[in-house]
Order: structure tokens, then sequence, then C-alpha cells
């Protein structure tokens, strides 16, 4: 639960941590958890508080302040250079908290089966590590909140670690250095361990 706001980060209870994103400033450690929640710990004073969620395991709040509406088990998260907060919501959308508001917005919808690993590019775009029903897809984000996929037909079947695994590693051979990044950061994230004769090629 939200046990612990504005206490030590060390003795709260904030159930299982999904993931943690470092904020621009390097101050601020995001941390989603899988009750449904999205914490936040300050590294300066060790405190902690809630960012976004309730508790309650369901997608409300839009347009609202993120502390008072409700997320469903958002297990990555990612920070935009202007401290805005991304992090997928249930299997459908990215939410964002907005850094000057606090307000949480949709920022992408139909995903189709969720986002496991978010990433934002140098040049700003958000790409996305996603495994849906039709096979592990690796999409970026269009300046309109379309998705685009880049890899991953879909072809590979049901949603399979190892279906998702064998798209990732067509990305490493990608000529696009930041897809090269993201597609190791995928495999990492599915417990793929890669080779050093694997990785000097990259």
């Amino acid at each position: 639960g939200r046990n612990g706001d504005g206490g030590p980060a060390t003795r709260a209870d904030h159930g299982v941590p999904a993931h943690v994103a470092l904020d621009p400033t390097g101050r601020y450690v995001a941390v989603p958890t899988l009750g449904n929640l999205v914490r936040r710990i300050d590294l300066e004073t060790g405190l902690i508080e809630t960012v976004a969620g309730d508790g309650e395991q369901r997608t409300t709040g839009e347009g609202g302040p993120a502390a008072k509406a409700s997320v469903e088990s958002p297990h990555a998260a990612v920070y935009d250079e202007g401290g805005n907060l991304y992090f997928p919501d249930g299997q459908n959308v990215i939410r964002r908290v907005l850094a000057e508001s606090g307000r949480i917005e949709t920022a992408v919808d139909g995903l189709k089966g969720g986002a496991f690993k978010l990433l934002f590019a140098p040049d700003g775009t958000l790409y996305l590590i996603s495994g849906d029903p039709s096979g592990g897809r690796v999409s970026r984000v269009a300046g309109d909140g379309s998705l685009e996929v880049v890899v991953g037909t879909g072809a590979l079947g049901a949603s399979d670690p190892k279906a998702a695994a064998t798209i990732l590693e067509g990305c490493l051979d990608a000529s696009d250095p930041f897809l090269r990044l993201a597609a190791l950061d995928g495999l990492r994230a599915l417990g793929v361990v890669m080779t050093w004769e694997r990785l000097s090629r990259l």
C-alpha cells in the first residue's frame, strides 16, 4: 500500500518493486510496484511519496491529480527530459504524470498487450517493447500518439518470452544504434544472457 508516505523509504511498505527510473536531475527515482502504485524516492533526503495510484487495480482519474488516480499494475517507467513520468497502465495505455502540475493523462492508447520496457531515444522519441497476444514487438510513438511497429510482425504466435527474445535478437543487427540498445535492454529484461562475442559486435 501507500504506507510510509513522507517518511524514510527504508521504512516504507510499498509492495513488490517492478522497475526503477531515474529522473533527469538525478535526484528522484520512480518505483512502479505490483501494488498498483508508482512511488518516488528523493535520493537527497531518502523520503518516499506516492506519485500515482491509490492502490486500486483499475484505470481512473484522467486529467486529475495522479496521486488520487487509480493505476493498474505499472511495471515499467521512464522520465523524459522535462521530468514527465511515463508508465504502462494496464494492457492498453501508457500514461504520464506531468512534472509541473502532478496531473495524470493518457500519452499512448491501443497497446493491445501492454509494454514491459519504455525508452526515450536521444531525439525524444518514445520506444516501447511489448509482448502482445500476437507476439513481441518494438514500436515507436509518433507525434500524434499513434504507434509505429519497428520490428515484429506477430508471426511468432502467442505472447511468449522466447518469441519476444527472437524478435529482439533480430534488432541487434539493426543500423539504428538506439534500436540495438533498446533490443539489448529488452533481452536483459527477459533474462537472456548475451555472450561477450555477441556483445562485441554491437
